[in-house]
């Protein structure tokens, strides 16, 4: 059943002259909700808008506090009966946790698949992909294939998702031997590069949907209804004048920097970094920071930011 898969995934590892990668994503997770009334529950709790949500498309979304503040960034789409959500590992059990806090009466079984279903991404791969399953090139495009989720992901990466023994057994997919230079180190930092921010434990409660761009992504919908957050979320938009916005910083080499980390103008803090990942000229990162700050003189960790760029657009494609 999975020959025609084993010969896509050889494909791609076997093209010296090409830097198409398959790479296992160990930092990511999935959780599953089903029952009578996922839908309505998940469209009354999130910021992107489920009602709405066909089969052939994921959304990106953030689930927030009742002050606006995000708990965790993700993507989620429909699989027949259930949606699955893809989020960082980190935050799996945490989200299942608090969902389950306002199910009430609802019929929802919320379930952490992060160990049953693995996560693969493709990078440089998209034509071969597109024309093996037939998934569409729409942003956030969404099909299943002889049992796999397939999601287009962002610019020419795309995700793999499904029973972590099939992708073991069947296509030999060793994740302890799955391109060990790359791994999900190279992925992160593509997302770094694309401008893509990943809500992690230390950064929850830190940010509004609006300083890391979600929609600008396209994860808030401001046309549906009352959830927890929506009035700030609202009101920032239509109203308000973002005090801090999402950028791109570089830091000298050697510089070592964490999710979280607070960004310091000599001894005051204007920010945190949301992601960062090392890079052989120091690490790269996207970091919250106040707009009115001149860039020079700053700090995380005590290692100088060499280079600051604010991410004011978004190119999916």
């Amino acid at each position: 059943m999975y020959s025609n898969w084993l010969s896509f995934v050889k494909s791609i590892e076997c093209n010296t002259s090409s830097k198409a990668s398959v790479i296992y994503l160990d930092h990511l997770g999935i959780l599953s909700f089903s029952g009578s009334d996922s839908e309505k529950f998940l469209h009354n709790q999130l910021t992107c808008d489920i009602e709405n949500l066909d089969s052939t498309q994921a959304s990106p979304g953030g689930y927030l506090t009742a002050k606006g503040r995000l708990l965790c960034t993700f993507l989620i789409w429909r699989s027949g009966d259930e949606f699955l959500m893809q989020l960082p590992k980190a935050l799996a059990q945490p989200t299942m946790a608090r969902l389950k806090m306002f199910i009430l009466r609802d019929k929802v079984n919320i379930q952490d698949r992060s160990e049953e279903m693995a996560c693969y991404g493709t990078i440089d791969a998209n034509d071969k992909l597109m024309a093996f399953t037939g998934l569409s090139r729409t942003p956030y495009a969404r099909c299943k294939h002889d049992g796999f989720e397939v999601l287009n992901y962002i610019k020419n990466r795309a995700l793999i998702i499904g029973d972590a023994e099939i992708f073991g057994k069947d296509l030999q997919l060793d994740p302890e031997k799955n391109n060990k230079n790359l791994m999900a180190t190279l992925w992160r930092k593509i997302d770094i590069q694309d401008g893509w921010p990943n809500i992690m434990p230390e950064t929850q409660d830190l940010f509004i949907p609006q300083m890391i761009n979600l929609e600008k992504w396209g994860g808030v919908s401001f046309k549906k209804g009352c959830y927890p957050g929506q009035e700030i979320v609202a009101r920032m938009q239509y109203r308000g004048m973002l005090k801090k916005t999402l950028h791109q910083i570089r830091l000298e080499p050697q510089g070592i920097i964490h999710s979280g980390d607070p960004i310091m103008h000599h001894d005051v803090s204007i920010g945190h970094i949301v992601n960062a990942e090392p890079d052989k000229n120091g690490s790269i990162a996207l970091a919250v920071m106040q707009n009115d700050t001149e860039r020079t003189n700053l700090t995380v960790n005590g290692y100088a930011i060499k280079h600051v760029n604010t991410v004011d657009t978004i190119n999916i494609t």
